[in-house]
């Protein structure tokens, strides 16, 4: 999922973090490093995971590949390890901190300038598709495994300090994306039975949970927040939709395949095709929109 941050979009290709201008314009490389993943932004420093390939000193013995978290200024420098984070992954960041998995239980909060760390527990029937910051909680969309059928999909928030999960929805489909603001909860969503038989939605619920709005009649691959509006893809369109609800209006079509979708200083920016199978000749391109009013 690429990041935006000061009007620069970071993404991470196979074995290279670039840049590109959220106006538009050249590519740069920021970092150049084996399997480059889960990217944030903080505090001047992109953090990114990635294969640390450690030659062997037998020639017989192929190089080995160690799991790394690594830190590059966002202004372009040489990729660093952070110590003793080489096995967790960067899912977020907020304006202190840094959002780590660390396992399929527990998000470690880290704050880089302090070196201070809050657990962040899950429930072990849980699996987590994506998470949200927004004021002194992480929301997250995920499955709770434990329970039958295919309405076990819930939205949950976790205090940032830490403390247990709070269920806010339940009885849902697959949640897939999550997005919070000041004003509520908005996610993606399976429908909550087999997946092709029916259509799925955009939906949204106050912070604390309660009413269930339905935004749109549709399942998007991919969903951005700002200023009081929810963009989507539909795949082949990008769209919009008050986050209150009401009409929606186009903001690209043509598309092939468009996801990975980001917003910042008025404009959105997507990755299209962001989803292909193997065999396919269509080379990814970075797009961007402006949203509008």
């Amino acid at each position: 999922q690429p990041v935006v941050s000061d009007g620069t979009v970071f993404i991470a290709t196979t074995d290279t973090v670039v840049t590109v201008p959220v106006a538009g314009g050249a590519y740069g490389v920021l970092a150049q490093e084996s399997t480059p993943h889960g990217l944030a932004v903080l505090s001047g420093l992109v953090y990114f995971a990635g294969l640390e390939i450690v030659p062997s000193m037998d020639p017989m013995v192929p190089a080995e590949s160690v799991p790394t978290l690594y830190q590059v200024p966002v202004g372009g420098g040489a990729a660093s390890a952070v110590p003793g984070f080489g096995l967790f992954v960067p899912l977020a960041s907020d304006d202190t901190s840094l959002y780590l998995n660390v396992g399929s239980t527990r998000i470690l909060r880290w704050n880089p300038t302090s070196n201070m760390s809050v657990d962040l527990d899950i429930d072990s029937t849980l699996l987590v598709d994506d998470i949200a910051i927004a004021g002194d909680y992480l929301y997250l969309a995920a499955q709770d495994i434990s329970q039958g059928g295919f309405a076990n999909g819930l939205i949950g928030r976790i205090p940032l300090t830490g403390g247990s999960l709070d269920r806010l929805v339940v009885g849902i489909g697959h949640p897939w994306h999550v997005a919070a603001d000041a004003q509520g909860i908005y996610w993606a969503e399976d429908p909550p039975g087999l997946v092709g038989y029916a259509t799925g939605r955009l939906a949204s619920s106050p912070l604390g949970g309660g009413t269930t709005i339905t935004l749109v009649d549709k399942g998007p691959v991919s969903v951005a927040l700002m200023n009081g509006t929810v963009i989507f893809s539909l795949g082949t369109e990008i769209d919009a939709v008050p986050t209150n609800g009401g009409q929606v209006r186009t903001i690209a079509t043509g598309l092939t395949n468009a996801g990975m979708l980001v917003a910042q200083s008025g404009r959105v920016i997507w990755v299209d095709p962001a989803f292909q199978g193997s065999r396919s000749t269509i080379s990814p391109k970075v797009m961007s929109a402006c949203v509008g009013p």
